[in-house]
C-alpha cells in the first residue's frame, strides 16, 4: 500500500494540482514519504505554478483534558463499529460511549486507530497540529472534528480558531447531525 500512496502523489505532482493527504484514514506514517514524492514530481500547470500540500487529520477538543478524552472516546466507539461490521450511523454521545464495555478485539482496533485523531485542550491540539504540519512540510491543515453533538464540533473549531489567531470560522447556520 505504501507504493501505491506514493505513486499516486507522484502521478498528482506530474499534473500539477494541488495534493491533499488524509491522514485521518491513513496515518502509518507514509504521509511525508507521499508529500515528497508529490513535491519531486511537481510540473508546474494551469492549476498551480508551485505544488501546494494540506494534510486533513480527525480532531477531539475539549476545555479540559478529561472532555477532551471523553469526546475522543466517542469517536474510537464510532470508528471502531465501523471497521468491525456493527456501524453506529453516527458519532455517538459520551455518555453512551462511557458506557460502553470495549472487549479486547476493539481495543486493539482502536489502539491500531489511534493516530488518526489528535485530542486535548485547544493549545494542545494546535501544538500538534504545528507539528503535523512541519512533518507535512505544509501550511495547511484541515481539520475534520469527528465529536458528538453540533456545539461540541463548532467549539473545537472555534477554540482552534483563537489558537491560530483566526476569525470565527464556523457559519450561524452550519449544521451537522447530533449523536445518538
Amino acid at each position: 500500500m505504501a507504493g501505491a500512496v506514493s505513486s499516486l502523489a507522484a502521478l498528482a505532482g506530474a499534473f500539477g494540482p494541488g495534493f491533499t493527504f488524509a491522514h485521518f484514514i491513513n496515518a502509518a506514517g507514509r504521509g511525508a514519504e507521499a508529500v515528497r514524492k508529490y513535491r519531486e514530481s511537481f510540473v508546474p500547470s494551469a492549476f498551480l505554478a508551485g505544488p501546494a500540500v494540506i494534510v486533513a487529520v480527525f480532531v477531539a477538543v475539549g476545555e479540559t483534558e478529561d472532555e477532551a478524552a471523553a469526546r475522543a472516546d466517542s469517536f474510537h466507539l464510532w470508528l471502531t463499529t465501523a471497521e468491525t461490521g456493527t456501524p453506529l450511523n453516527r458519532v455517538p454521545s459520551m455518555e453512551f460511549a462511557a458506557a460502553h464495555e470495549w472487549i479486547p478485539s476493539e481495543l486493539l482496533v482502536r489502539e491500531r486507530n489511534a493516530g488518526r485523531l489528535i485530542s486535548g485542550t485547544p493549545p494542545q491540539v494546535a501544538e500538534k497540529l504545528r507539528r503535523l504540519a512541519e512533518i507535512y512540510e505544509t501550511d495547511e491543515v484541515m481539520i475534520n472534528p469527528m465529536v458528538p453533538e453540533e456545539r461540541n464540533r463548532r467549539a473545537a473549531i472555534e477554540g482552534l480558531s483563537k489558537e491560530f489567531g483566526l476569525r470565527r470560522l464556523v457559519h450561524p447556520r452550519t449544521s451537522l447531525p447530533d449523536a445518538i
